[in-house]
């Protein structure tokens, strides 16, 4: 009985020493960023009157950007006042 574990064993040392050192897994590749979404609403403490007051001018760049092809899609938020854009960068350094 110990000379067949002892066979069994050594069996077992030459088919593991035939198979290749440990190759990990490659990694994922990262998934590259098409779009990005941007979500604009006002801070706390702002004043309602000063943000209404800058409202024709940013709803003019928004338009301007959405025809320039920068912003894909925009939406407005469900109770509270803000703004979704998705938005044709690759970057957040762009989409600011």
């Amino acid at each position: 009985m110990n000379n067949a574990l002892a066979g069994s064993i050594a069996a077992l040392i030459i088919c593991l020493m035939g198979v290749d050192g440990g190759r990990a897994q490659s990694a994922t590749p990262p998934t590259p960023t098409t779009r990005i979404l941007a979500v604009g609403t006002l801070n706390r403490g702002v004043d309602p009157a000063a943000a209404r007051a800058i409202l024709p001018t940013e709803v003019q760049e928004t338009v301007k950007l959405y025809l320039d092809g920068k912003i894909d899609q925009w939406f407005s938020l469900q109770g509270r006042p803000g703004v979704v854009f998705i938005l044709n960068v690759t970057d957040a350094t762009a989409a600011r």
